[in-house]
């Protein structure tokens, strides 16, 4: 079986035991679809200069693995390195490329279309999993120099998906819309989810709490505290207006980052008493508890795939607001969604559900009933089929040049 070389920009951490920890997309179990087909793999990355602390380590999933190696590079996404003055991320990646049998990328990542280009001056087959819209990602970062960049890194990425032989979207239909391949590409639909079976008892308890009057409004949400692409100033501005009506609302973030800075944010919208920072929790049991004491999931990102965050929410048959980017459409009637950054709008659809409880259940059991199309048994047949395929090209150019040849 031929070995892989796998990248992204992903930012990885060190545990105190030596073990390799992930903010969440990369748990140890991610790596089995691939290990199913190849014999081994190599996670090419970043790596964060500061190691986790004894406490942290368990609140961070562990992503080290049998038959999976880590090579951290260089940061391939600063202005330097996008200019070509900087070479040492594309030394790393060259390197890397001509060790591996073949490469699969994680777009949008600077490094992964590194590797890509590298694959093929090198001759090794590669294969893309696009997990997000690179247009949305810079346009909405805030800078000015991040939207000028927005048009050439979403022109790269189109370039590269019309290239590429096989290619794995997260979304049923609007990555594939602005980022399409050829028509003889072989390409899954698949969200990168890992949610397991649903359990009718979490819809039924979830019934009961969304059919009684709540006695204060617990809004959820999951993501980093890193910049501001979850839109969490939308719900602070949101809750200024939300708690004229409902003077009980409880706004609660789940993720690791700095909180200083939306303590801070929240200050300037008189909302600092409403806002809970609940850090990290283990992923799994922890997480689905977590989400369990939510009354409204709320996600007003600017910038998505098919964000996961909101599938486990809905598993947990969580009402949800959330905004129109990427394939959010694809989770939730038009009623339930808001522009990107409509604070106003986010409040009066909160207001909407909290007043109605019939509402609150009859979307706890479409959402609940939708989540269910993306449980981990059912999405991967898919994935194992589409990586399957991409292993017997690999397979067949190994054949044809010997191993790691060059």
């Amino acid at each position: 079986m031929p070995n892989v070389l796998f990248v992204h920009d992903h930012v990885f951490r060190r545990g105190n035991d030596g073990g390799v920890y992930s903010s969440g997309c990369f748990p140890s179990s991610v790596w089995s679809r691939f290990l199913a087909v190849f014999s081994s793999l190599t996670v090419l990355a970043r790596c964060a200069a500061d190691p986790l602390t004894h406490e942290e380590q368990g609140l961070f999933p562990l992503s080290s693995a049998d038959k999976v190696a880590f090579v951290f590079s260089q940061s391939a996404s600063n202005l330097t390195s996008l200019l070509g003055l900087h070479n040492a991320a594309r030394v790393t990646v060259r390197e890397q490329v001509a060790r591996h049998d073949a490469v699969i990328a994680r777009l949008s990542s600077e490094l992964g279309l590194l590797a890509i280009r590298e694959a093929v001056e090198q001759g090794k087959p590669w294969a893309v999993e696009l997990v997000d819209c690179p247009w949305d990602s810079y346009w909405n970062y805030g800078g000015m120099k991040a939207k000028l960049y927005a048009p050439l890194m979403a022109a790269r990425v189109r370039r590269v998906m019309r290239r590429s032989t096989h290619a794995l979207y997260v979304t049923k239909e609007f990555l594939q819309r602005r980022y399409p391949c050829s028509g003889e590409a072989t390409t899954a639909a698949c969200s990168n989810v890992e949610i397991p079976p649903l359990d009718a008892e979490v819809l039924t308890k979830r019934e009961g709490v969304a059919g009684g009057a709540p006695e204060r409004l617990v809004l959820g949400q999951i993501g980093s505290l890193k910049g501001r692409f979850k839109g969490i100033q939308t719900v602070m501005e949101a809750l200024a207006i939300v708690r004229a009506e409902f003077p009980s609302v409880e706004y609660h973030i789940l993720g690791g980052g700095e909180k200083e800075p939306w303590i801070e944010e929240a200050r300037r919208w008189g909302v600092e008493d409403l806002c809970h920072f609940d850090g990290v929790l283990p992923s799994g049991p922890a997480v689905y508890q977590w989400l369990d004491s939510v009354d409204v999931y709320v996600h007003p990102s600017f910038k998505e795939g098919l964000p996961r965050a909101l599938i486990e929410a809905m598993s947990r048959g969580c009402p949800a607001v959330a905004s129109t980017v990427a394939g959010i459409p694809e989770l939730l009637p038009e009623d339930s969604m808001i522009r990107p950054g409509d604070a106003k709008g986010l409040a009066r659809k909160i207001q909407d559900l909290g007043r109605d409880r019939e509402r609150r259940v009859s979307e706890a059991r479409r959402n609940f009933h939708i989540a269910g199309g993306y449980t981990s048994d059912k999405l991967s047949l898919e994935r194992t089929k589409f990586w399957k395929e991409f292993g017997s090209a690999v397979e067949s150019n190994v054949a044809q040049r010997g191993p790691r040849g060059g």
